[in-house]
């Protein structure tokens, strides 16, 4: 069963996602791919690539776009330092 989540976007705004057994917290936001590249200092093919080869941070659908939690490229950070 598809639970139905709402996350902060940069600007405040609220955007809702429906995620399998996921809870946000209510400071998180959404970042879009390139916020989400700078963020973590990869250009946009690399983040697309690390995608494509299921090595890159969790990727969420709202509509037809796609965007990152920025607690979920966090984590993917920690991940790969403790490595």
């Amino acid at each position: 069963m598809r639970e139905k989540c709402t996350v902060r976007t940069r600007d405040g705004s609220a955007a809702s996602s429906a995620r399998a057994g996921r809870v946000v917290s209510a400071d998180d936001f959404v970042m879009t791919k390139r916020e989400t590249a700078e963020f973590a200092k990869l250009s946009q093919r690399t983040l697309e690539r690390l995608h494509v080869l299921k090595k890159g941070p969790r990727r969420v659908k709202l509509g037809g776009s796609v965007r990152y939690l920025r607690s979920d490229v966090l984590d993917w950070l920690r991940e790969g330092a403790a490595r």
